[in-house]
């Protein structure tokens, strides 16, 4: 599912801050391999050959990686191509469906709070408008380590068909790397009384069908219930996940995404990781059962 991944550098620390978190993807889902891009907006082709030089440095530093953890490395390449100036977002986009990428795993800049912090950058606009899943590594947060553990996914769940869809990336993600899974579900606030009773039990019994089948595949999980407003409920669970993965509605195009949903609230605010999956396009994953 996550055979072939992405990593968009331009030579900064921030861009490199993707770089372990894509390793340890690249491990846990098995991947065939990593492909590490840059773009240039020189037109030289003495930068490119500078370029050049700098991915396979960042290869070195991924085999170092792998080394260290003792086992067997996926596959790596390196990919400089030279764009007009302003058009870096399109040029990844279209680097990653011409050779068939199935994650693109990038950083970010942020701000605390749910703001439009993502607004006009690179990332932003990859963000928008990629129709395969997108790994976002906000840069506010501590330089990880080249090794960071992913040993707990936070998985916001829903009921609906659009968030289920997060799930398969999860397992993948779980199963490879032995994390343990959180099934968050945000409920509305509700007067006390049968309707309440009702929805939380529904609820419980939804997340529980969802637990019993992680079990069936060795994964370990829990159930968790919080009531207000599902952005910044998620983004205090997320406070104790190392990955969050969640689905969110999407159509492709630079300028065609709303940011008014759930999904996008938090993926602008989220200290942890944000693993985004964009329901309904390039066909739909199966289903966790």
């Amino acid at each position: 599912m996550l055979d072939k991944i992405l990593v968009p550098l331009d030579g900064s620390t921030l861009a490199e801050m993707a770089l372990p978190y894509a390793a340890q993807i690249a491990i846990a889902a098995n991947s065939k391999e990593i492909v590490l891009l840059n773009v240039t907006e020189e037109g030289d082709e003495r930068q490119a050959n500078v370029e050049q030089g700098y991915l396979q440095s960042q290869i070195s530093r991924l085999k170092d990686i792998w080394h260290e953890l003792d086992i067997k490395a996926p596959k790596t390449s390196t990919l400089v191509v030279d764009t007009e100036s302003g058009h870096t977002p399109s040029e990844i986009l279209k680097s990653a469906e011409r050779n068939d990428i199935e994650l693109i795993v990038m950083s970010s800049h942020g701000r605390s709070g749910i703001s439009r912090w993502l607004m006009g950058s690179v990332a932003e606009k990859v963000t928008r408008a990629a129709n395969i899943p997108v790994l976002l590594i906000r840069s506010s947060v501590k330089r990880p380590s080249d090794q960071p553990a992913i040993k707990h996914i936070l998985v916001p769940m829903d009921g609906s068909h659009i968030a289920e869809q997060a799930l398969p990336f999860a397992i993948e993600i779980a199963i490879g790397a032995s994390a343990r899974v959180t099934l968050l579900h945000v409920g509305q606030i509700l007067e006390p009384g049968p309707l309440a009773t009702r929805k939380i039990n529904e609820a419980k019994a939804y997340l529980d069908s969802i637990s019993s089948k992680l079990a069936e595949k060795k994964i370990s999980s829990t159930v968790t219930f919080r009531v207000g407003n599902p952005a910044e409920e998620i983004l205090q669970e997320a406070q104790n996940a190392d990955l969050l993965v969640m689905s969110s509605h999407g159509r492709t195009g630079l300028a065609k995404i709303a940011f008014g949903s759930v999904a996008w609230q938090v993926l602008t605010s989220s200290q942890a990781p944000v693993l985004m999956i964009k329901a309904g396009l390039k066909g739909d994953v199966p289903k966790h059962s």
